[in-house]
């Protein structure tokens, strides 16, 4: 059942802001005409060029279709429309009832054609979300004896290897200092109350940093550190971004599920307009291991997600990105990593369990998802980090992998960011 929170609206397989749409440039008249004889207004408007969308916020949308005079035969229709894609008694919110008339009322005139307009998603990190693919446990501090240091910079020769990461703000760890690139908002301060999750883009970062001493990595923040929570719109314009900064990789360590298993519209426009760009992205945390209801892993509790494990997550599964599962110690699939039967947009493995890297110094609190209303937790458990290093589990962290792995090759050998990822992928 649809649940809606602070205006995003949350279903098993997919989470959406209730009043915003995304329409291309080339079709905002047509949507003007549709939205005026609705008496819907927009009240808010954002342009991306290098997209050629923008991200309309909507006002009076419940009334007007509440008030419209076939709304019964139009909601069975829509109903009828979405089988096999929703459940029977799945209620449809006003915003799917407007692209339904909107899409049904051209489509049905100009031979299945209508204009390009869709629902702003809402994107999360796997460590962090129920909507893709559920809490791997959190975060642990280095054992007695353990430790985690990143290798020498050694190759002042050629130009680094540019590696974008795409995900909360970092914390200035001394260690990672030198080797990346931030702007203001990019940078996380230290704070008395911070949360386990604002160390994820830390641990990240020092895991492609492991794998490419000699990268510059550039941070993108667009998930917040409490929540690790962005819309798809944040996310696609830092994506397009990169090709304007001239990155060669880019690490996203997030994902979200559509209701149909369709690729998003903004998500499919980012990397549709990115092709100089190597994208690496996480498969999700949603897999099934034979033991699952045992429900423990490493001495925690583990929430199950709800997601079947064969619901591809975007921006992963799309055909021009390198989707990342996750290994165990052994070498073997990860137990919350879909396998490549449930996940065959799945183009890479590489280890994620126990990563160890650099996270907060000092004390954090852990916090857990209630995956019945799709947020955050705390849980007043304070853990003490000490000088700043943790191990994690998560196909982010070994998409972080995988995106150094990448970078490591292009600046070894010389070659580009493509001819590298094709290295990569030939070693199986």
């Amino acid at each position: 059942m649809a649940m809606q929170l602070n205006g995003i609206v949350r279903r098993e397989t997919e989470a959406f802001h209730a009043t915003r749409v995304v329409v291309d440039l080339k079709d905002e008249s047509l949507l003007d005409k549709e939205l005026a004889d609705l008496h819907v207004h927009t009240v808010d408007r954002d342009e991306s060029e290098p997209l050629g969308l923008a991200l309309r916020q909507l006002d009076g949308l419940e009334a007007a279709m509440e008030s419209l005079p076939d709304r019964t035969e139009l909601i069975g229709l829509a109903k009828k429309a979405g089988e096999g894609t929703y459940a029977s008694d799945e209620a449809l919110t006003h915003l799917d009832l407007l692209l339904f008339y909107i899409r049904r009322k051209y489509a049905g005139t100009h031979s299945g054609w209508h204009p390009t307009v869709a629902k702003e998603r809402f994107y999360e990190n796997p460590e962090g979300s129920p909507y893709s693919g559920g809490n791997t446990g959190n975060p642990r501090p280095l054992k007695s004896g353990e430790s985690f240091a990143l290798p020498a910079r050694v190759d002042a020769d050629r130009p680094p290897v540019r590696v974008g990461v795409i995900d909360t703000p970092l914390f200035a760890h001394e260690e990672l200092a030198g080797r990346y690139l931030a702007a203001h908002d990019g940078l996380l301060p230290r704070a008395p109350d911070w949360v386990s999750f604002g160390g994820h883009c830390l641990l990240v970062c020092s895991l492609a940093a492991e794998q490419a001493p000699d990268a510059e990595i550039v941070i993108r923040p667009v998930l917040d550190p409490k929540t690790l929570t962005t819309t798809s719109w944040t996310l696609a314009k830092e994506m397009v971004q990169a090709q304007t900064d001239e990155l060669d990789v880019l690490v996203m360590a997030l994902g979200g599920p559509t209701a149909d298993g369709e690729e998003p519209l903004v998500l499919a426009r980012a990397c549709e307009r990115t092709p100089g760009v190597v994208k690496v992205a996480a498969i999700g945390n949603h897999g099934r291991p034979d033991d699952w209801w045992s429900g423990a892993f490493m001495g925690e509790e583990i929430a199950r997600s709800p997601l079947d494990p064969t619901v591809p997550m975007w921006p992963a599964a799309s055909p021009t990105v390198i989707g990342v599962g996750a290994l165990n110690e052994e070498g073997g699939r990860a137990f919350f990593s879909p396998s490549q039967e449930e996940a065959p947009w799945t183009d890479s493995w590489a280890p994620g369990t126990n990563r160890r890297g650099l996270f907060l110094p000092g004390d954090v609190e852990m916090v857990r998802m209630n995956y019945d209303s799709g947020t955050v937790e705390r849980t007043g458990e304070i853990t003490d980090f000490g000088r700043g290093y943790a191990e994690w589990d998560g196909t982010s962290f070994a998409t972080a992998h995988v995106g150094g792995a990448i970078a490591a090759i292009a600046q070894e050998r010389g070659v580009s960011a493509k001819e590298a990822a094709r290295i990569h992928l030939a070693r199986g």
